[in-house]
Parts: structure tokens; C-alpha cells; sequence
């Protein structure tokens, strides 16, 4: 099965929005010499899914911490989506469309995850919406005729409940999360956000010595 990096996120998640700019540096650096594989969690699906007007003041107050923790902004659009309220919040549909686009340009992903958050955070943009997309879809060189026919399809579809389930599966309580895979065992490298610097870190000691660090980690 091979090593990996693990991450566990949620497009709604706000800390994730933080913590995808990092892992994305950590593909970067490392995709040559470590697997990178993502699970979209499934944070509001099914009961969960509400409009998010129902954390007004949860998202406001957050917001500020994760500004303080990391240099990614919030777009004035989506915080008058926040005050107006009525905007519903479903996990589903962009995982969905995250799963699309990775069967058609993998190598992509991680840039991909990050692009969709951008979307709704930095811009308000519906995440609902399949033809939304269409201008990052187009940026990472994929045809959106193609990816709008994934997102419609059965295999994103499944894609995505599996991992919701896989999710469940490796006891994540929360978001973001990151795992390390070891031929099937799996330890956990952080719950909540963490800098590029700290990941960093860990995967190099991970790449040149991952016996003993991967007992710490367990």
C-alpha cells in the first residue's frame, strides 16, 4: 500500500480554507517523494446540511482566529453571505466536484481543493453550482464539458460517499486532519490546522527516518 500523506478536510470547513494553502505547499515540495491522497469528510451532509446563518456568530469570531494563525483572507462577498444568513451549506456538492476533477487531472487535486475554497470564501460563489466552476476547472487544464459530465455522473458521486465513510472509518472528529499511511497502518500527524513549517518538518523526518517517527505518531 505504500506511504502517504492523508488529508481529511470539508470545502465548508473555514480552518480548512487555512490548511489547504498549507498542505498544498507540502505537495509541492514533496509529491515526488511521498504519496499525497485527500478524503473530503463529509462535514455537512445529510442532517447537517443548514443554512449558515445558523453560525453567524461562530464563523464571525473564528474567522479572526484563522486570520491571526495564517495569511489567508475573507472576501467581503461571502461575509455579507454570512450576515444575510439564508445561504444552505452542503458538503456535497463540492466534494462531488472535487472528485470530478481528480479523475481527470489528479496531479492537480491538491491545487484544486484549494481553488474550490477560494471560490466560496474569497468570492461568495456558489459551491452548489456545477457551472461555477467552469474558470478554475478551465485554469488547471481540464475540459469542463468533461468535468461537468463527472460531476453528474455515478463515479464522483461514489466517490465521495466512500469517502465520508472513510472518514468515520479512521476516527476523525473533526477538521482539518492529517494522516500518515505506512503499508495500511495509519498515525495521526495533526487534528486542526498546522503551518506549512510544522508539516514541513515532519515530513522530512518522515522521508529520512520514518521508523522512529512514525512510532510517535501512532
Amino acid at each position: 500500500m505504500g506511504k502517504n500523506i492523508i488529508y481529511i478536510f470539508d470545502p465548508f470547513c473555514s480552518w480548512c480554507y487555512a490548511m489547504s494553502q498549507e498542505i498544498e505547499k507540502a505537495y509541492d515540495k514533496y509529491h515526488d517523494q511521498m504519496g499525497f491522497v485527500f478524503i473530503t469528510g463529509g462535514m455537512l451532509i445529510g442532517e447537517q446540511v443548514r443554512s449558515i446563518g445558523d453560525k453567524k456568530e461562530y464563523l464571525k469570531g473564528v474567522k479572526e482566529n484563522i486570520e491571526s494563525m495564517s495569511n489567508v483572507r475573507f472576501g467581503s462577498a461571502e461575509v455579507d453571505l454570512i450576515e444575510e444568513g439564508s445561504y444552505i451549506a452542503n458538503s456535497h456538492p463540492p466534494s462531488v466536484a472535487i472528485h470530478a476533477f481528480h479523475s481527470l487531472n489528479p496531479s492537480e487535486s491538491f491545487h484544486f481543493i484549494h481553488d474550490v475554497q477560494k471560490m466560496f470564501y474569497e468570492n461568495g460563489i456558489d459551491l452548489k453550482d456545477a457551472d461555477n466552476y467552469r474558470d478554475i476547472v478551465l485554469k488547471r487544464g481540464v475540459d469542463f464539458d468533461l468535468f461537468k459530465e463527472g460531476i453528474y455522473g455515478q463515479k464522483a458521486q461514489q466517490a465521495a460517499a466512500k469517502d465520508y465513510q472513510k472518514s468515520r472509518e479512521l476516527g476523525v472528529k473533526g477538521f482539518p486532519a492529517v494522516m500518515y499511511n505506512q503499508d495500511g497502518d495509519v498515525g495521526l500527524i495533526s487534528a486542526g490546522f498546522r503551518d506549512f513549517n510544522f508539516l514541513d518538518k515532519i515530513i522530512d523526518l518522515l522521508i529520512n527516518n520514518p521508523g522512529e517517527v512514525f512510532e510517535n505518531l501512532k
